[in-house]
């Protein structure tokens, strides 16, 4: 009878499950799903936590999937708690056969997915280097690429949730943790490889023809003067970079004046930093034009 239950369960609700990530064998699959239910709360006992083998897998071939629920929001909030909490290192919202769920909704739900976020946070995030290492912690110096946790491209999206400064001999940098597109992880990015969408800005000519998207954004110290990043940019094409120093903290946007010139400017409109006619930093177009774009709610 309880078997008959379970598979009216399985079949006729909605089908929204979270996948929990993927292991190499059964027992570590096991040992992941003690460990999710010793957290969870009594009003997620009637929820079903099944092993499933991925047969054409070839490696992690098990994954550990929870469901169902009723909608994608009370899916998303258990996953991000497990995740918050340390019990699992990813998570994603998808079907039961593992295809992955969009995670479109209004802009007024998405706010209420997350809580205990100290304002601005959480906002959407803009990925604008070619290759953005995340880290689980926060360093004070780069790493190597191999021990990173995740690699981002090119206008990828993250939401991000906190920032943090770490600094060596009064050399300080600028560090957001950020939640990424699926597979969900927690990580931590530097300052300028990733930028607040709320910075960024369209810029349009005197005929309301867009010739730029920029942003600035203040990535560390050097002493007592704070760095900043200037960036203008259109989509499939590397972005112009512009590192300079300014003796305290501005909100700083770009523009650009009747003979072409770029300048910083604040929220009075007065002009705080003239960039230079050549930018310090375009990599390679390809970098940048074969990276398919990730978001997060798609």
């Amino acid at each position: 009878m309880l078997a008959i239950l379970l598979s009216a369960t399985l079949f006729t609700a909605p089908s929204i499950w979270v996948s929990l990530g993927r292991t190499a064998s059964r027992d570590q699959a096991a040992a992941l799903r003690a460990r999710v239910k010793g957290g969870d709360q009594l009003g997620n006992s009637l929820h079903n936590y099944l092993i499933v083998m991925d047969e054409e897998a070839e490696t992690l071939p098990v994954r550990l999937v929870v469901g169902p629920f009723t909608t994608k929001s009370t899916a998303f909030q258990f996953g991000y708690r497990h995740l918050s909490e340390g019990r699992v290192s990813s998570f994603s919202i998808t079907g039961l056969d593992g295809a992955p769920l969009s995670l479109k909704m209004r802009r007024s739900q998405r706010k209420r997915l997350l809580k205990g976020c100290t304002p601005p946070y959480p906002t959407l995030g803009i990925v604008l280097n070619p290759t953005t290492l995340g880290w689980n912690t926060p360093t004070r110096t780069i790493g190597a690429r191999k021990t990173a946790a995740a690699t981002l491209g090119y206008r990828d999206e993250v939401w991000l949730l906190q920032e943090r400064s770490l600094c060596v001999k009064g050399n300080c940098h600028r560090w957001f943790q950020g939640l990424t597109p699926r597979p969900h992880r927690l990580l931590w990015f530097q300052a300028g490889h990733v930028v607040p969408l709320r910075s960024v800005r369209s810029v349009r000519d005197a005929k309301g023809k867009r010739i730029n998207y920029t942003a600035v954004t203040h990535i560390g110290k050097r002493g007592r003067q704070i760095l900043y990043m200037a960036l203008r940019f259109m989509p499939r094409h590397p972005p112009y970079r512009h590192l300079f120093l300014l003796p305290r903290l501005f909100y700083l946007k770009l523009s650009r004046d009747k003979v072409g010139k770029w300048k910083a400017v604040d929220r009075r409109g007065i002009e705080q930093y003239q960039l230079s006619t050549y930018s310090q930093w375009r990599p390679v177009s390809t970098l940048f034009r074969r990276h398919r774009r990730s978001t997060f709610f798609q």
